[in-house]
């Protein structure tokens, strides 16, 4: 399932037999600097509530790194933003287990 923004661009996908939520991004232009973190705009965090996510992986297409956590941690532990892009959920890296 295709998760997309309210301007129609597509966020990541939803995988219906494991429910993880995909999402590819470029490091270096999408991962907060301070303090590190992956973001995830709230309104997609609803979203994946609703569809009762297990988790969420964060590909990162530069490094081909691989960011995984549990949704329940991230509900837990990520902490409310907005630096001008809407109202995001972060998570700082050090929640997330990285493979390459």
């Amino acid at each position: 399932m295709r998760i997309t923004s309210k301007a129609g661009k597509t966020i990541g996908t939803v995988t219906t037999d494991d429910r993880i939520f995909h999402k590819r991004v470029r490091g270096s232009v999408h991962m907060l600097r301070e303090p590190a973190s992956w973001c995830i705009d709230s309104e997609v965090v609803e979203i994946l509530d609703k569809l009762n996510c297990e988790s969420i992986e964060v590909i990162d297409t530069e490094t081909q790194s691989v960011y995984t956590v549990d949704f329940a941690k991230f509900q837990e532990k990520a902490f409310t933003i907005d630096r001008g892009y809407g109202e995001q959920k972060a998570l700082p890296l050090g929640y997330w287990k990285i493979t390459s």
